[in-house]
């Protein structure tokens, strides 16, 4: 039932709730920042009793990227893996929790769930895209709590641009090394009268690729979006309720010539941009709708009222490799997986299937495997979710003390439906050519329901401020499968979350902050009656800020008890079901958070900048099991999470004067494991298999040729260093090469 709570349940908040925290510290000289109505961010983020960090539009007007890996490696704690060089598919992580397809963060748009199906299937294939993106703001800790529905590692919302009362926007035009171009246009104005403006948001993204396919053609992608928002402020008079309502439509497409498939290491070696010639049909296209309502109401008593309607859809196809075929008998073949033919590719039979893949062997004239080919599979999923979110606001002085309280509540619902089509592919003289007919593989829907509620308090009293949250949860999900009945299911989950954290302003410069949170992720529907149990953690962090007209920093340290790992089956891996959830029982993940900045007066025309962050973590499994889930495969305990860094740090160094800057952002990512087990397995193949540390180095330079007109140049991998950054979906993968791009931007 949506209300059930369980003694257990009620026992653990309770003892979270009761817990002590230790100390730590926080930054930050008092600074009004502007109230974003559409996030229903009331309050200042600098001043959080937990970790939290704002990248601001000039910061994302510098950076000038589309890839979203490269903004968020300025907050620490944060890890990314690439795939494909362009963050088309993003793979974000927060404090240990797994990067895979950034499904187990929360992702929102202006404060709204923006996952395709956040609930039913959390993997972020689609994500806004960067470039229409005015601020960032990135949660962790206890002050993520509010958030939901995965609070273990953390939060991430994407604020965008909102329409003002004025004319306003700008032309931006960029062109670069494989024919990468961006062009974009923003305008808005007031519409008719003072009360009601607009902003058309229109952006075109594409590149021919850095990856050279075997056969020849493009490897890159195109990507369109527009946007359109109306705002509305009815005329009040004084001392009445304010109102202000906001409308926001959006469209987006993609037409990617993507691919799972990768290099074995020793093809990686000899040219890392190679692509096999069994990759030339893979084709990636979808589609993104969303209709958001915004209202705000501002009452006489100081009550605010936030509320978010919003309906998002999102239709995608990607037609890839996907295994082996077997031609003569006309059925797909899964004695054989294509990570482990990379591995070993000179390695008996796996020498005649690998040449199909690279199109030196023809389907037809196999010393002893004549007759099979490929198998290319049509991944065709249709993904929706809507809701309704309401929240309020208001401040309560009792005595000396000043009460913030806020509570919310919010009804979900998603689902997405998979319709996997796969047919056979006879490799013949480097081209591939159907054979037989199509087969279906999964016709299966995932739909979930959720309920969500949450109180906060954040209590200040001169140099002391204290908050305390409060989340519910309940979700109701389920799994029909039209090819096997027998895998129908459904799952119900509920949690009680709770949140506390202090902050103490020891100086004007100076403060510590602590805080400890229970995370939770949901196992969410799945086959075999959802047997995963939901993702559970109890999180602590403690640190310090300063903060100084000369410098800022701070130091957090953080510590996850896992009582309950989640690790979800994708549609690559082997010896599981995709959308199968699966637990590795309890895993430690502790570290240390680094972030400073510094500003230098050279002299009256240079400033000289310079920033930095690092981050160590630490993790490991406390108990050995067995799993089928190849990302484990057979754990001992002590082994570390995969795809997990030990270290990563970024410096950025730059020279500012009156019209002009330039700045070097040094980035550095210690090695990686590519499973948890290092015992070689049939489950887990890329066991003992390692990721190399990378260093790459990025130059930036700005000239405002007037406070209209100002153009940029950027060089991305200045030394050209290109390394296995991924085994996974299959094989290995790049980072992008050195890139050239110059730009040109007209604000009016």
């Amino acid at each position: 039932m949506i209300f059930a709570m369980s003694y257990k349940t009620l026992k653990n908040t309770a003892l979270i709730g009761l817990s002590a925290f230790g100390l730590s510290a926080i930054a930050a000289e008092e600074k009004e920042l502007e109230t974003l109505w559409i996030h229903g961010s009331i309050e200042n983020i600098e001043t959080l009793s937990g970790s939290a960090q704002s990248i601001d539009a000039d910061t994302l007007e510098q950076l000038n990227t589309a890839d979203i890996h490269e903004v968020v490696t300025q907050v620490p704690g944060v890890y990314v893996r690439e795939e494909d060089g362009f963050g088309l598919r993003p793979n974000i992580g927060i404090r240990g929790a797994a990067s895979e397809r950034s499904q187990n963060i929360t992702l929102m748009e202006d404060g709204i769930l923006i996952k395709p199906s956040p609930y039913s299937a959390p993997a972020a294939y689609y994500f806004p895209n960067i470039a229409r993106i005015q601020r960032i703001d990135v949660f962790k800790g206890p002050s993520a709590v509010k958030y939901g529905p995965r609070t273990v590692g953390g939060a991430i919302n994407l604020i965008t641009r909102q329409p003002e009362a004025t004319r306003n926007g700008f032309v931006e035009a960029s062109y670069g090394s494989f024919n990468t171009r961006k062009l974009h246009a923003v305008y808005g104005d007031k519409l008719g009268s003072e009360n009601i403006s607009y902003l058309i948001d229109a952006l075109h993204l594409g590149s021919d690729g850095f990856k050279d396919l075997d056969t020849g053609g493009d490897t890159g992608f195109t990507r369109n979006d527009i946007n359109l928002r109306i705002g509305w402020t009815p005329q009040a008079s004084s001392g009445t309720t304010q109102h202000r309502f906001d409308l926001k439509i959006g469209f987006a497409d993609e037409d990617s010539d993507e691919t799972y498939l990768g290099l074995s290491d020793a093809d990686f070696a000899a040219d890392p941009t190679r692509r096999y010639v069994g990759s030339q049909l893979d084709r990636f296209t979808s589609e993104h709708k969303q209709i958001h309502l915004f209202h705000l109401a501002e009452f006489d008593n100081g009550l605010e009222l936030h509320t978010k309607v919003y309906l998002n859809t999102f239709d995608r196809s990607w037609n890839r490799v996907d295994g082996l075929f077997d031609i003569n008998n006309d059925r797909e073949d899964n004695n054989f997986d294509i990570t482990s033919i990379l591995l070993a590719p000179t390695t008996g039979v796996n020498r005649e299937f690998f040449s199909l893949l690279d199109g030196s062997g023809n389907s037809s004239t196999l010393p002893t495997q004549s007759g099979f080919g490929i198998d290319i599979t049509n991944n065709q999923r249709d993904y929706r979710s809507y809701g309704v979110d309401v929240s309020a606001r208001k401040t309560i002085e009792l005595a000396d003390w000043q009460h913030d309280l806020e509570a919310g509540i919010r009804l979900h619902e998603d689902y997405v439906e998979r319709n996997h089509t796969g047919r056979g592919h006879a490799v013949e003289n480097q081209q591939l050519i159907a054979v037989g007919t199509p087969f279906q593989k999964v016709i299966n829907k995932d739909e979930s329901r959720a309920l969500a509620l949450y109180l906060k308090d954040s209590i200040t009293q001169g140099p002391w401020r204290y908050d305390l949250g409060l989340r519910f949860v309940d979700i109701q999900s389920e799994r029909s499968d039209r090819l096997d009945p027998t895998s129908n299911a459904t799952n119900d989950e509920s949690a009680v979350l709770a949140a506390a954290g202090v902050f103490y302003q020891y100086t004007e410069s100076l403060g510590f902050l602590a805080g400890i949170h229970r995370g939770y992720s949901p196992a969410g529907p799945g086959p075999q009656g959802g047997t995963a149990d939901p993702e559970e953690s109890v999180n602590i962090e403690y640190g310090v800020r300063y903060n100084s007209p000369v410098f800022s920093g701070e130091a957090i340290a953080f510590f996850s008890d896992y009582s309950n790992l989640i690790g979800r089956c994708r549609a690559n891996d082997i010896s599981c079901n995709q959308g199968e959830s699966f637990n590795g029982g309890s895993v430690h993940v502790s570290g240390l958070e680094l972030r400073g900045s510094y500003e230098k007066e050279l002299n009256s025309e240079l400033t000289l900048p310079i920033s930095f962050n690092y981050t160590l973590t630490q993790s490991e499994f406390q108990e050995s099991f067995d799993s089928s889930f190849n990302q484990w495969g057979s754990v001992s305990k002590g082994d570390e999470l995969p795809y997990t860094p030990e270290h990563t740090l970024r410096l950025d160094i730059g020279i500012q004067a009156y019209s002009w800057d330039t700045s070097i952002a040094v980035k550095y990512r210690s090695d990686l494991r590519e499973t948890a087990t290092t015992a070689p397995s049939q489950i887990a193949p890329l066991a003992n298999q390692t990721i190399d540390s990378l260093t790459t180095v990025d130059w930036t330079s700005n000239y405002h040729v007037n406070d209209n007109l100002s153009i940029q140049a950027k060089v991305q991998n200045l030394t050209d260093e290109v390394k296995i950054v991924s085994r996974r979906p299959i094989g290995a993968r790049p980072n992008k090469p050195r890139s050239f791009i110059a730009s040109a931007k007209y604000r009016f």
